[in-house]
């Protein structure tokens, strides 16, 4: 089975081809097309070219199209219901989620993500979207000429990226027929969590993850706009030109000895537009401790920013949490066309996205 990922960013259109064979998911092709950055240009406009041009190229193909919400456009919840059946679930939902969201039941569309059962209880993630939104987003890709099979969502499919999506939900067995080993397990303490962080154009995308499963995510109104933004007022350039700035030389310094005094210049610019994001994970990270009773023990980068030098060792530094760029390719993917590193730090959503083609609900 082949299946087609295409993420609609702000700062490029990305298109990543899967196919699924009992030696596992290989990527066939991985493509990423720029939008102009120019602000007197229409963006919508642009994308939609783009996306005309790229649908030809998937006409007719006996493959699933397959793209992608954005998280801050929906509404989504950790929840537990006290019955396995997916088809209840999805029945008790809206009521579940009534008064946690800014709509009537009547506007919204509700689905769940299962990550746990057992025969007292299941464990989701429940999400609502503005009927609204998703006619516009089809409405978008009609308008390419593209007709999609599936529409996820972007934190859904990034997990694919870490998860075990080929097997069911987890089983709770019940308590009477737990072993003795199961027991003494169950006393250790449970593993730290990770929370992988997209950083793309706008906005950013974090995630709450323990053993591979998802708990929890959200949408961080930050992103490679703001940092370009801030290197634009500082050396009074235009938007356009603050980008190719911070492409070519963006680089944050780890000790300021021997730097010039444009490195240093282009160093405080982007952390000074960094500090607030930091500051919003280190609070983001509490949260979650709080809520999960779980530690966080790494911070995984991915997107286009987290292709800035030594980003990690600033967010190490200032959030005192362990940061490292995530190679997700090492998750046993295999490659028919080269790659490099840039190329991994901004396809993981595309792939997260055309992975959904192949899972099974659950």
């Amino acid at each position: 089975m082949k299946s087609i990922g295409i993420d609609i960013g702000q700062f490029s259109v990305k298109i990543a081809e899967v196919e699924s064979s009992s030696k596992g998911v290989t990527i066939q092709r991985r493509q990423e097309i720029p939008i102009n950055q120019d602000p007197n240009r229409d963006k919508n406009l642009e994308i939609l070219e783009i996306l005309r041009a790229a649908a030809p190229s998937h006409a007719g193909a006996r493959s699933k199209i397959v793209t992608a919400l954005a998280l801050d456009e929906i509404a989504i919840l950790p929840t537990t219901f006290p019955f396995p059946q997916r088809l209840k679930i999805l029945k008790s939902a809206p009521f579940e989620l009534e008064d946690e969201i800014p709509l009537e039941i009547s506007e919204a569309m509700f689905d769940v993500r299962i990550r746990k059962i057992s025969k007292e209880h299941t464990d989701t993630l429940t999400l609502a979207v503005p009927k609204e939104t998703i006619k516009e987003k089809l409405n978008q890709l009609k308008d390419a000429m593209l007709d999609p099979h599936i529409l996820t969502v972007d934190a859904f499919a990034l997990a694919n990226l870490f998860e075990s999506w080929q097997l069911p939900p987890q089983q709770e067995l019940p308590t009477n027929k737990v072993s003795a080993t199961e027991t003494l397990l169950n006393q250790i303490p449970e593993a730290p969590a990770q929370t992988p962080l997209n950083l793309g154009h706008d906005p950013s995308l974090a995630r709450f993850v323990q053993n591979g499963q998802l708990l929890d995510a959200r949408s961080m109104d930050f992103g490679g706009h703001d940092v370009a933004e801030a290197i634009a007022r500082s050396y009074s350039v235009p938007f356009v030109e603050a980008l190719r700035m911070l492409q070519n030389q963006g680089s944050i310094l780890t000790v300021s000895a021997g730097a010039t005094r444009e490195q240093q210049t282009m160093s405080n610019t982007i952390t000074g537009a960094l500090t607030m994001l930091a500051h919003e994970l280190r609070l983001m990270a509490i949260e979650w401790r709080t809520k999960f009773h779980v530690p966080l023990s790494e911070i995984l980068l991915t997107g286009g920013l987290s292709q800035i030098q030594n980003i990690a060792p600033f967010f190490t530094q200032s959030i005192e949490i362990p940061t490292n760029l995530y190679r997700y390719l090492e998750n046993g993917f295999q490659l028919r066309t080269e790659t490099k590193a840039s190329t991994e730090a901004v396809m993981g959503l595309a792939l997260g996205i055309a992975i959904e083609g192949l899972r099974r609900p659950k």
